[in-house]
């Protein structure tokens, strides 16, 4: 009898030994809202699976450059992920599945931040109007097409409706004809499908458009009318994207995939569909056909550079 306060302890002893395994538990660490993977992110362990309380600090992992992780630890046990630029994030292991670690940007004297600097580049000529990315997303009335902002553009003015010149612009007084239009530095014929109605190229490849109306710089040859230089984005999809667009003209879609950390894969295609349900007479052209495709496989072997091997037509 005197060993039965005993026994209820010697019952619950392998209770108490008994720790939850350690499982290999794969996760991610993302920006909160764009999903945007966070490089180079530090993963501690600050609290036991049975207790939210820290128990010490431990690094266990760091995030590579898709955001990843891998670790082994109990399920129920408490992280925290520290990555300069955000604020510090907490999670628990779960049971199963994977773990995914919302940062948000901090905020803050006791944080680093970004500061974006602007100022303007010096113009290689005597006169050049530069337009980047925000400027001609956000501009209005460009109809979803931001290489349309040229023709609002001061001494530029659009060619009669219907003429033989109709999809070109003329630009201080020069004939439509003499002005040249270059993407990535590569000529094209014209800028325009069907008398403005759209760009030549898919608007979502815009990165950035300069217009130089008169007096080039030698680079641009002999030409005697304006320069419109249009360059392509270039920058690694942390993830792959696409959008798509039909309005009672035409219809097309874009998209941009990542291969590996270096390689990645950007295609666009565009086309007008009247034309599929009735045909045009030998006097009036009522229903305008055009297309337009883009694909571009592309290598980044750093940030500064990157290469690309384009189809384009």
């Amino acid at each position: 009898m005197q060993g039965m306060p005993w026994a209820p302890a010697l019952l619950w002893a392998p209770a108490l030994l008994w720790a939850a395994p350690a499982l290999a538990v794969e996760g991610t660490v993302r920006e909160q809202g764009t999903g945007n993977p966070i490089p180079d992110a530090l993963v501690q362990v600050i609290g036991a699976a049975s207790d939210a309380a820290p128990s010490g600090v431990t690094d266990l992992a760091t995030t590579d450059s898709k955001g990843r992780f891998t670790l082994d630890a109990p399920p129920g046990t408490l992280l925290r992920v520290l990555a300069p630029g955000w604020a510090p994030a907490e999670a628990r292991v779960p049971a199963e599945g994977r773990l995914d670690v919302w940062m948000k940007v901090a905020h803050g004297d006791s944080a680093s931040s970004e500061i974006v600097v602007e100022s303007d580049r010096d113009a290689p000529g005597q006169s050049e109007q530069h337009l980047d990315r925000e400027r001609v997303l956000k501009t209005p009335g460009t109809f979803e097409d931001p290489v349309r902002l040229v023709q609002s553009l001061p001494g530029v003015t659009v060619t009669p409706e219907y003429s033989k010149t109709a999809g070109d612009i003329a630009v201080r007084g020069a004939a439509p004809g003499e002005n040249r239009f270059f993407l990535d530095g590569i000529e094209l014929p014209y800028l325009y499908h069907y008398n403005q109605y759209a760009s030549v190229f898919h608007t979502r490849l815009l990165d950035e458009l300069t217009l130089i109306p008169s007096t080039g710089p030698a680079q641009w040859g002999d030409v005697t009318g304006a320069v419109v230089d249009t360059r392509s984005a270039w920058e690694q999809p942390a993830r792959p994207r696409g959008s798509a667009n039909l309005n009672l003209v035409m219809g097309g879609a874009e998209i941009a995939v990542p291969l590996s950390d270096r390689w990645s894969v950007r295609l666009s295609g565009r086309r007008s569909y009247l034309d599929l349900a009735e045909r045009d007479n030998p006097w009036y052209t009522a229903f305008p056909t055009f297309w337009d495709y883009f694909g571009r496989v592309e290598y980044h072997p750093d940030r500064q550079q990157s290469l690309g091997f384009l189809a384009f037509g």
